[in-house]
């Protein structure tokens, strides 16, 4: 099927269905990304009053996932991207690496970190109200809103403020006059590319394999090594299903599997074994 040749005005819900359909057995991200890229344009088209409303919502996108490994992001190399992207020293790029250490040590969305306003913090009771996101409308400044519309019922919580992240938000408060925690030098919300796209250029610098999602999984990844309770993490992470949380420890505990089975079978462990056994022999 090529959308290409069919009138913007006459492409609906079922058309843009039955499209990715068809493409269930491509690349899940490359479809993730087509349908974005379409739901850009069908916003322009409605801006533009060639059409009422946005048929590319509630389309399901599915495809081939991508069984590469996600990288965990160590501490040392948070505080290299840190160190980089203070090194800037431009208020906005402050601003971005406050995005990365909430995103660090909260594990929150990108789209919530960026609604933060300063009276979601309780600096005394050592807590954050999460309740809003950013809604991308366009790539100018009045294209962007916060709504409380979040991505379910559970994503809306108060959170535990760590103290490490409660130091680094006194002193960025000192310098941030502004309600916005991360904002331009205005004050206003930063737009949709600029954070991903100053990310992704330190990124490229250091070699360190980085996006904003991943922190959200590292602090997974830490949760699991901490062996924190199963459901104590699914109300950080605010999963609204049992079985997402159960599904990202079940694939960080088949690596703790394999590295135990490889250090008990290692070389030198099975020597001591049969070394033992005799012994009791």
């Amino acid at each position: 099927m090529d959308l290409g040749n069919i009138p913007i005005r006459d492409i609906g819900y079922r058309i843009l269905q039955q499209f990715f359909n068809k493409r269930s057995d491509c690349g899940k991200a490359c479809n993730e990304d087509i349908k974005t890229a379409l739901r850009r344009i069908f916003v322009y088209a409605i801006r533009s009053e060639y059409i009422s409303s946005n048929p590319i919502e509630y389309v399901k996108v599915t495809g081939v996932e991508n069984k590469k490994e996600k990288h965990v992001l160590t501490y040392d190399e948070f505080q290299l991207i840190l160190r980089e992207l203070k090194n800037k020293n431009t208020f906005e790029y402050d601003a971005i690496s406050m995005t990365v250490v909430i995103g660090f040590y909260t594990g929150l969305r990108i789209s919530e970190v960026m609604a933060l306003q300063k009276e979601d913090f309780d600096f005394e009771e050592n807590t954050i109200y999460v309740h809003r996101k950013l809604n991308y409308k366009g790539k100018k400044k009045k294209d962007i809103e916060a709504v409380e519309q979040m991505k379910s019922k559970s994503s809306k919580a108060l959170i535990p403020l760590p103290d490490s992240l409660k130091q680094e938000l006194e002193f960025w408060f000192k310098i941030n006059p502004y309600q916005n925690v991360i904002c331009d030098e205005e004050g206003d919300f930063l737009g949709p590319d600029c954070t991903g796209n100053r990310i992704r250029s330190i990124s490229n610098k250091l070699g360190i394999p980085f996006h904003f999602h991943l922190l959200r999984h590292t602090y997974t990844t830490y949760l699991v090594n901490a062996h924190v309770d199963v459901k104590v993490a699914q109300e950080l992470l605010r999963h609204a299903n049992f079985n997402t949380t159960m599904s990202v420890y079940a694939h960080v505990d088949d690596k703790k599997k394999q590295n135990i089975v490889n250090e008990v079978f290692c070389g030198e462990n099975v020597a001591k074994t049969h070394k033992n056994k005799n012994t009791l022999s």
